[in-house]
């Protein structure tokens, strides 16, 4: 059986499969369970599960494909010597 387990304070731990008497031990300290496999992005506080709704995933996947973007974007202008390019802030004087 598909379990998803929550921390105490109702973030998302895991998603599980296996016997309901197996799964004790994997539930943290004042943490939930419910039965089925959950999205990461849902939370459980008091035993009330919360999902998100397409247009939050759909809104999340976005950002995090922009902070990927962005991220090897640094990355790749960090190997540059973008001090040269005719568009660098720094005066000619400098681009020595």
């Amino acid at each position: 059986m598909d379990y998803s387990i929550y921390n105490a304070d109702g973030s998302f731990y895991m998603n599980v499969n296996c016997s309901k008497e197996s799964l004790a031990p994997m539930i943290p300290d004042g943490g939930y369970f419910v039965e089925g496999k959950q999205s990461k992005l849902s939370t459980c506080v008091g035993g009330t599960l919360s999902t998100p709704t397409e247009e939050q995933i759909n809104n999340l996947n976005t950002e995090n494909a922009f902070a990927v973007l962005r991220f090897e974007r640094n990355k790749l202008l960090m190997k540059s010597d973008w001090t040269q390019s005719p568009d660098s802030p720094l005066s000619d004087s400098k681009k020595v």
